[in-house]
This record gives structure tokens, sequence and C-alpha cells, in this order.
């Protein structure tokens, strides 16, 4: 997907509605918080993080390790 020129690339829009700091490490199905450790690779490669409050947005630049501006 990255080989293509910026026009034709699909976008890729992430929506967090949970609080990933707590699912990580207490959800009670452990393939969840094995999906959340894989997140955190993925999400650079998101073009938008929509997230329900300013406080989810901070915890999850935080955990996944993305920069603000894809979280306006």
């Amino acid at each position: 997907m990255r080989s293509l020129p910026a026009a034709q690339r699909t976008k890729l829009v992430l929506r967090e509605v949970s609080s990933p700091s707590v699912a990580q490490s207490h959800d009670p199905h452990f393939q969840n918080r094995i999906a959340y450790r894989l997140l955190r690779r993925l999400y650079r490669y998101a073009d938008r993080i929509v997230t329900l409050t300013r406080g989810a947005r901070t915890i999850s630049c935080r955990i996944f390790r993305y920069p603000k501006a894809k979280s306006p």
C-alpha cells in the first residue's frame, strides 16, 4: 500500500473507543491483550485516529506512540 503514490492510496482511519491502558492489562481475553500489543506497531500507518475524548487521545498517543497531529 505504501508503494502507491499518495494520491492513489486508500486512507486508513482508526477509531479508539476503549481505554487502551486498561484493556492491555485487564482485558479478560488473552487474545485481546495480545492484539493491543500488536496495535502499537500498526497505529503509525493510520492517516487519522479518532478518539471520543481528549483524555483518550492523550493516553492513546502515549501508548501507541503516534503524533497528536494524526488525532485532531
